[in-house]
């Protein structure tokens, strides 16, 4: 029966984890499992899925991702406020928004506005 855990154990591991990862996580286990009944195992280890869910730990993964975009975006809001500035500058400069104040607050459509 050990082998049938180990087997079912093998297959969860393949799934859930790295093949790297699942290797080395699989040495580990052969140690664990040899000499022990399958009724130890389950009520020590729980099921072979629920063992390598634990090891996988997808949420806690995705909560790590979540936060790494949250910081990286609190890390680029300070630059991209620096290149909105300069774009807004140089738009500014080739006659944009701030060339329509200008006539807007001149005398009327035919005053000449000195640059």
């Amino acid at each position: 029966m050990r082998r049938d855990y180990f087997s079912r154990l093998s297959r969860a591991a393949r799934w859930f984890l790295p093949p790297a990862e699942a290797a080395e996580v699989l040495e580990d286990y052969r140690e664990i499992v040899a000499g022990r009944s399958e009724e130890e195992l389950r009520r020590d280890l729980g099921t072979p899925r629920a063992a390598m869910r634990q090891l996988a730990q997808p949420k806690a993964y995705r909560r790590w991702l979540a936060a790494f975009a949250g910081l990286t975006v609190c890390l680029l809001l300070p630059s991209g406020d620096v290149v909105l500035r300069a774009c807004l500058k140089t738009f500014d400069k080739n006659g944009g928004v701030g060339d329509n104040r200008k006539k807007q607050a001149g005398a009327g459509e035919n005053a000449s506005i000195p640059k």
